[in-house]
């Protein structure tokens, strides 16, 4: 049984699981949501890059590259936190908590991280979600969210010098050109009076 809870938790932490679900998001009635929610995890994704390069703590002896906090679990704590606050409802809430504890579980059950690691994500993950709650709040980014990617690139662009080219990863460039692609898509739809972000205005 304990394997299998293992495996849940890291299907719900993979890149593929989490983009998956956006795209089906952005295919529905509730795409401001969606793509509210992706700019946090493209963001959070370079976010993780630069929280590892100040510790520098290694990964299990097996493994190469750095753990804290766990990239994997910073980036479903994000996603799933945000939906859950986006949504509102208790039951879903319940669920995205049980979904987090079986990424957690399974993170450090299959040798991939330490609890400490794991717990450094959830901290981060909790700080990053309330600043992004209160910056949703801010009349100049709630009249078009789209702003808020610009804004992510700013910071994302900064976090990026701060690094060393050691310290840079593949998967925080794809992050960065995500974040940038979507930003001005979005801010070009809007431009051209495109309907698609318009529900839940």
């Amino acid at each position: 049984m304990l394997p299998i809870i293992a495996k849940i938790g890291l299907f719900f932490s993979q890149p593929l699981t989490l983009f998956t679900i956006i795209v089906l998001g952005l295919l529905s009635f509730d795409r401001k949501i969606f793509a509210r929610t992706l700019l946090l995890l493209l963001f959070t994704m370079i976010y993780n890059v630069y929280l590892k390069a100040l510790w520098h703590m290694p990964l299990p002896a097996h493994m190469e590259g750095w753990a804290f906090p766990s990239g994997h679990m910073h980036g479903a704590f994000v996603f799933w936190g945000w939906l859950a606050v986006e949504y509102r409802k208790f039951w879903f809430s319940a669920l995205v908590f049980l979904i987090l504890c079986f990424v957690g579980y399974g993170l450090v059950y299959s040798g991939f991280h330490y609890p400490i690691d794991i717990l450094g994500a959830a901290f981060f993950g909790s700080l990053s979600i309330l600043g992004y709650y209160f910056l949703n709040k801010i009349s100049y980014f709630k009249e078009k969210p789209e702003r808020l990617g610009f804004f992510f690139i700013i910071l994302a662009s900064i976090l990026i010098v701060l690094l060393t080219p050691f310290e840079r990863k593949p998967h925080m460039w794809k992050a960065y050109y995500g974040l940038i692609a979507f930003s001005c898509g979005w801010w070009l739809l809007r431009l051209c009076g495109h309907r698609f972000f318009r529900h839940h205005q």
